[in-house]
């Protein structure tokens, strides 16, 4: 008889875990209120929205770029 070991019994507990999520995110596709939510987050200007949220993230990788290269330097 074969021992199962822990990373398996995680790995197979996060695959369930996330399986479930995923189908109760996509549960209610086209009822009303999901179709208003997915019109209203086209019309209201998706990709400026969108620049907003990454610049943050733009910024810090350009700063760890830049010190990266800086400390190569020296």
């Amino acid at each position: 008889m074969s021992r199962v070991s822990l990373p398996d019994v995680i790995a197979v507990v996060t695959l369930a875990f996330t399986q479930t999520l995923s189908r109760l995110g996509g549960a209610c596709p086209d009822c009303p209120v999901g179709r208003a939510a997915r019109q209203q987050v086209a019309e209201d200007g998706l990709a400026a929205n969108l620049l907003i949220a990454m610049a943050p993230f733009v910024i810090i990788g350009l700063v760890s770029l830049w010190a990266e290269r800086l400390g190569k330097t020296r």
